[in-house]
């Protein structure tokens, strides 16, 4: 993944440098993720909090349940995932994992 001086993603593939539009929504989804978490991780500080808004929208199951194993290793000592997507929690529950679940629907 290469990012230039205006914040272009472009992805090598092979000799050739690809613009991140030409990718799949999932494949954007996880390169943007990554740039976020890469950046975090060379600004912030451990107790810097890592605030994701929807950005699962596009990935299988096997891309979600990865990623959010690896969210669990992140090093920070909280995460906050926006979702409308119940099934992130039913992820979550799946995977055993410990989290704070707080409704903001207006129902």
């Amino acid at each position: 993944v290469k990012i230039d001086d205006q914040l272009h993603i472009t992805v090598r593939k092979g000799d050739t440098l690809v613009a991140i539009e030409y990718l799949s929504k999932g494949t954007m989804e996880q390169i943007y993720l990554a740039v976020r978490l890469a950046a975090a991780k060379l600004l912030g500080t451990d107790t810097m909090p890592i605030i994701i808004d929807d950005i699962f929208g596009a990935y299988d199951e096997s891309r979600l349940q990865r990623t959010l194993e690896y969210l669990e290793t992140f090093d920070t000592e909280q995460i906050i995932l926006f979702t409308a997507d119940a099934h992130i929690g039913e992820m979550l529950d799946h995977l055993n994992r410990d989290y704070n679940y707080i409704n903001l629907s207006a129902e």
